[in-house]
């Protein structure tokens, strides 16, 4: 994970608010910017990173649960396997999404 994901989201990204004061995710808003991404594009499983120590590879109908566990604990790093869909949860709460470019299609 470390050396295939980018070092940080493109400054352009628009950031969403997933979860509420108490680090409780807002399921539609979570859903639409950590899984939507991935499940749009078909991918069935991710690569999902919450520091060195904690992450792991899972069916994309368990990365909400995972992220919930994890969300304050530091930035979650989400990435398909082919590292051609990104997603970042930041520790306060926040996400985004994005496609690289090489792969010819939009930025999430």
């Amino acid at each position: 994970m470390r050396a295939r994901f980018p070092a940080s989201a493109p400054a352009q990204q628009a950031w969403t608010n997933i979860a509420d004061v108490r680090s409780r995710l807002l399921a539609e808003q979570a859903y639409a910017s950590v899984a939507q991404p991935f499940v749009d594009r078909g991918i069935e499983e991710v690569l999902v990173q919450v520091h060195r120590k904690v992450g792991g590879r899972m069916p994309t109908t368990q990365l909400m649960a995972y992220v919930a566990e994890h969300i304050a604990e530091g930035h979650i790093r989400i990435a398909d396997r082919a590292f051609s869909v990104f997603c970042v949860v930041a520790a306060n709460g926040v996400a985004t999404s994005w496609q690289d470019e090489a792969v010819g299609v939009d930025a999430q």
